[in-house]
């Protein structure tokens, strides 16, 4: 015998099935809920009772939507850490601009130019160490 679903008007899972045979031996299941008692009879009773198509979309829809979170959140990580990566390289090659410029600026004759950075990424030229701002 199939479990029965819960009743699909009130949702109580207290719900029975009776197989009869009638007064001109047809066979008949009924399936009743104890607490509504809503029923149906028919030869397939159980079958009609637990056939919830709105329900079984849902359901089939809810499981599409989960594969395709995933999907998307995986998708994400993958890009997250691709920037990352892409952030730690720019902070290096930034570093070495900054290393060279200053490095031909200390060889130079010219007045001595400082680069260096603030706290927020910016980049700040000096011609004098006295005039870089911290």
């Amino acid at each position: 015998m199939d479990k029965l679903k819960p009743c699909p008007f009130c949702g109580t899972i207290t719900v029975s099935s009776v197989f009869s045979i009638d007064v001109y031996n047809w066979y008949e299941e009924s399936v009743v809920c104890e607490e509504c008692r809503c029923r149906i009879n028919h030869p397939k009773a159980i079958a009609i009772w637990n056939t919830r198509p709105a329900e079984d979309a849902l359901k089939a829809e809810v499981e599409r939507l989960k594969v395709d979170l995933d999907a998307r959140n995986s998708a994400l990580k993958i890009a997250f850490h691709d920037i990352k990566r892409a952030g730690e390289e720019i902070d290096k090659w930034k570093k070495m601009f900054y290393d060279l410029i200053n490095k031909q600026a200390s060889v130079s004759t010219e007045p001595k130019v400082i680069v260096v950075m603030d706290k927020n990424g910016i980049a700040d030229v000096a011609t004098k160490e006295s005039e870089r701002r911290e």
